[in-house]
C-alpha cells in the first residue's frame, strides 16, 4: 500500500475551490475544457502546446491537488513538470518547479495503488523517470540523482528507451561532481544495453567507454580502467 499524502487544499465534495472549473455531472456532459485534467490532456496531444500549459500552471500552481482521482492528478502534475522541464535549459528558474511537480506526481501515483490504469501510470513514470535524474545531477543532489535513476529502471517497462544521450548526460554530470561510483553503476548498466544504441553514432559509443574509464580512475580502479580501455580499443577496431 502506498503512503497516503496529506493535502490541506484537496476538494472532497465541498464547495468548489475559487477559480476551479466545475467537475461535469450526469446533467452536464463533459467537454474538453470542463476540468483542468481534460484541458491539459488536450494540450499535451500533438502539437504539444507548452505556452498554454505554462499559462494554466501559473493560474493553478497554488493548488496542492487538481482532482480527486490520483491518476488524473498525477497526469496534470507531470504535464506541468514537463512544461517547466522543457523550459529549464534556457531559464534556470523553471528547474525547481519541475522537480517539485515530478515528485508530487510520484506521490499521487502511490495513492493510486495500482488500479485499472496501469498503462497510463507506466507512461507517466517513464516521463518522470527520464527527467528527474538529469535535474538532480546538475549540481543539486547526487544521491537523489542516482535514486531517481534506479526508480526509472524499476518502473520503466522498456529499458531500451534508455538512450545513449541520457546515459552520457547523467554520467558526465556525476563524473564532474566526483560521484564516480554512481557513474560506474549507470555506465556498467548501459553496457548491457549497448546493442540497443544502434541508432546512435559510433562516436557516442566511444564517449560512453571514455566516461567509464574516467569513473574507474576516479575510484582508483586502475585495472578495470585498463580493461575498459582495451574493450574500447577492440570495439573501435571493429568499426
Amino acid at each position: 500500500m502506498g503512503k497516503k499524502s496529506r493535502r490541506n487544499k484537496k476538494n472532497n465534495g465541498g464547495p468548489l475551490r475559487k477559480g476551479l472549473d466545475a467537475v461535469p455531472t450526469a446533467a452536464a456532459p463533459p467537454d474538453d475544457t470542463s476540468t483542468i485534467f481534460m484541458t491539459v490532456h488536450r494540450l499535451m496531444k500533438p502539437p504539444y502546446n507548452i505556452e498554454k500549459i505554462l499559462k494554466i500552471e501559473s493560474k493553478y500552481c497554488h493548488l496542492d491537488t487538481f482532482s480527486d482521482d490520483p491518476v488524473e492528478d498525477a497526469y496534470v502534475l507531470t504535464a506541468f513538470g514537463r512544461a517547466n522541464y522543457d523550459c529549464s535549459e534556457e531559464e534556470a528558474c523553471h528547474r525547481e518547479p519541475a522537480i517539485d511537480y515530478f515528485e508530487r506526481a510520484k506521490e499521487r501515483m502511490e495513492d493510486a495503488n495500482g488500479g485499472d490504469r496501469l498503462q497510463t501510470q507506466m507512461l507517466l513514470k517513464s516521463k518522470i523517470g527520464f527527467c528527474l535524474p538529469g535535474l538532480y545531477s546538475n549540481g543539486r543532489d547526487m544521491e537523489k540523482a542516482i535514486s531517481s535513476h534506479r526508480w526509472l529502471l524499476e518502473n520503466c517497462s522498456r529499458h531500451e528507451e534508455v538512450t545513449a544521450g541520457y546515459v552520457l548526460y547523467l554520467s558526465s554530470n556525476l563524473n564532474q561532481f566526483e560521484k564516480f561510483e554512481y557513474a560506474i553503476e549507470i555506465l556498467e548498466g548501459s553496457m548491457d544495453m549497448m546493442k540497443t544504441f544502434e541508432d546512435e553514432v559510433h562516436q557516442v559509443k566511444k564517449i560512453i567507454y571514455r566516461q567509464l574509464i574516467h569513473a574507474y580512475i576516479g575510484c582508483g580502479e586502475f585495472l578495470k580502467a585498463k580493461g575498459a580501455n582495451k574493450k574500447r580499443r577492440s570495439f573501435d577496431m571493429k568499426h
